[in-house]
């Protein structure tokens, strides 16, 4: 029974090795959560700012699926990864084309070099869900993808974060600034 202490329910989605991903309601709301094996275990995934969320899909230390967020309009369920905590979550919805209105995602994988998330979106350009493919390098201090975290990588990501590059939004939320530099610099530190 992976059921948290003070949850009045829960439900496991998903499986990758030694952990499972999925929701407890928790003071009458929902959360994400990551369990490994036990009930104790249960770790929180619900991310800063949001009203609900949901894990859908886990591979090795990450998992995928959404959460809610109020906005001027409303409120909207955001596509998401996360790689073990709340504070890991990282906004999926944001990296989307103008004109979708919210996303979900529903599986991830690897294939030792990229995640990929796939999921779907409701696009109020097109009046339509559509499916939809999110793919981010698995060792993201690996900036240049090859295979090494060195010089070059820094480098890499330093020429792209001067010119303000989207290609140096390393933490996904729509801006380059001194986050990103700070998001990569810790991968950088951390290697593969």
């Amino acid at each position: 029974d992976l059921n948290p202490a003070g949850a009045t329910a829960s439900e496991a989605h998903a499986a990758s090795s030694s952990q499972q991903a999925g929701y407890a309601v928790v003071g009458g709301q929902w959360h994400a959560g990551l369990w490994s094996g036990t009930a104790d275990s249960w770790v929180d995934l619900n991310p800063a700012g949001a009203t609900y969320s949901f894990a859908t899909a886990a591979s090795g230390s990450q998992q995928a699926g959404y959460a809610f967020f109020v906005g001027d309009m409303g409120g909207y369920d955001h596509a998401g990864l996360w790689s073990g905590t709340a504070d890991s979550w990282i906004d999926l919805h944001a990296l989307l084309p103008a004109g979708f209105l919210d996303s979900h995602a529903q599986g991830i994988s690897t294939d030792g070099i990229n995640i990929y998330v796939s999921g779907y979106g409701l696009n109020t350009l097109t009046h339509r869900y559509e499916a939809l493919l999110w793919t981010r390098p698995l060792c993201p201090g690996d900036f240049n993808h090859d295979g090494f975290v060195d010089g070059n990588d820094y480098n890499a990501f330093a020429e792209l974060f001067e010119m303000a590059d989207p290609g140096a939004d390393f933490n996904a939320n729509g801006f380059v600034n001194g986050d990103d530099y700070d998001a990569f610099a810790e991968h950088f530190e951390i290697g593969c």
